[in-house]
């Protein structure tokens, strides 16, 4: 690892990680972060008597996918990986390294949609968090059951979901709720995404030329995903307003359907000549689908339903390469707009892409940004101090 901060990796048992990967569904591929880290981790680990940082390798979102796999309910499922955690963190708290910083120089990865709030026990409070999600806030409450019928009803236009999200930050703040994602000592990285192997040659060499194309011919905007007969809370009420304002629409196009499982060719293709690709939230604030339209070569449309910290926020400039949108009524001018500034966008996009690919082991890849991010958390005391008992 260079110049970057000496981490130890706790050998553990494997049955608190590889030997969690086995059986794995299509959709869990995305939460795969915390074995990649795990691995590329292990290739430079350090001594635990000259670390200055300690990662705990233990699978809690393969636990908990696992878990709600075999038919227990979302709560259940949470309880039980919680708990397992612990079982992990009591092996660790036998070597004298947790004790002396009471964990804060401890590093845990909790890569499923909700973060801290579906994995980690309280006492790994002040260790930090690898996570997918940047939301403090636990999601709409419905997880694994979007669709339902007879929400035909039009969407509640007066509802604010970025006023609500704060309104319930500063509700579980006064009552001393946990937060699913703890700022500053988190880290958000992208999930893991993976185009067919060969298209990833061309879909890295997309300039935005065939985007430009497609904009001079009026289209504006594309989403290929569930839209249409979703119960009320599900993504905060972004997708329910998008179909009701532009069901139909030929400029900001909406393609109702499981985006990838029929044809992946054709969604990746599509990302790649759309001007815009819409990202708008599921269960979760975050967004698998800004990961996809950045590795697509496609300029990102965020929404904004609440506090989202992103990845590497604090090394790129989103607002160079995204646009970002609070009123979905609003959407067709805001995308008219920002079209002149498509090339733009696009050459930022380019130098910030990297970042969002697992696969690329560069000094702008996913993981040496990420050990940029631990090299800023780790403690600033020399080693020699380090060894003494806190």
């Amino acid at each position: 690892m260079g110049a970057h901060v000496p981490i130890h990796v706790y050998p553990l048992p494997d049955s608190f990680n590889t030997a969690l990967m086995p059986g794995h569904m299509g959709f869990e591929r995305m939460y795969d972060v915390e074995q990649l880290v795990h691995e590329r981790l292990l290739r430079d680990s350090a001594p635990a008597e000259s670390a200055r940082l300690f990662f705990v390798p233990v699978y809690a979102t393969a636990y908990f996918n696992g878990r709600f796999k075999a038919g227990v309910s979302q709560q259940e499922a949470a309880d039980s990986t919680k708990e397992f955690v612990r079982s992990a963190l009591r092996l660790v708290q036998q070597q004298p390294y947790w004790a002396r910083r009471g964990g804060s120089d401890h590093v845990f990865v909790f890569a499923q949609d909700f973060g801290r709030c579906s994995l980690a026990p309280s006492e790994a409070d002040r260790a930090i968090g690898i996570q997918v999600s940047g939301d403090p806030l636990p999601g709409d409450g419905s997880w694994g059951g979007a669709q339902g019928d007879g929400f035909g009803d039009p969407p509640d236009e007066s509802f604010d979901a970025a006023a609500a999200a704060a309104a319930e930050l500063d509700e579980r703040t006064r009552t001393g709720a946990q937060r699913c994602f703890m700022a500053p000592h988190d880290i958000v990285v992208p999930p893991l995404v993976e185009p067919p192997a060969h298209m990833l040659d061309t879909l890295l060499a997309n300039n935005g030329t065939a985007a430009v194309g497609s904009a001079a011919t009026g289209l504006l905007a594309r989403f290929h995903g569930t839209v249409e007969r979703l119960v009320p809370s599900y993504s905060f009420g972004v997708r329910q307003r998008l179909w009701h304002h532009f069901g139909g629409d030929t400029a900001v196009q909406l393609l109702q359907g499981n985006a990838q499982s029929g044809n992946p060719d054709a969604y990746w293709s599509e990302l790649a000549s759309s001007p815009f690709c819409l990202a708008p939230p599921g269960h979760a604030r975050w967004s698998l689908r800004m990961t996809e339209a950045l590795v697509a070569g496609c300029v990102p449309v965020l929404f904004d339903v609440g506090e989202l910290a992103l990845p590497w926020q604090r090394q790129l400039d989103y607002d160079s390469f995204a646009l970002r949108v609070r009123d979905v009524r609003g959407l067709r001018d805001q995308l008219a707009a920002a079209r002149p500034r498509l090339p733009a966008m696009h050459s930022a996009l380019q130098a910030a892409r990297r970042g969002f690919l697992w696969s690329d082991e560069s000094a702008q890849g996913p993981f040496n940004r990420l050990l940029y991010a631990l090299d800023a958390r780790a403690p600033q005391q020399p080693e020699t101090e380090a060894l003494q008992p806190a």
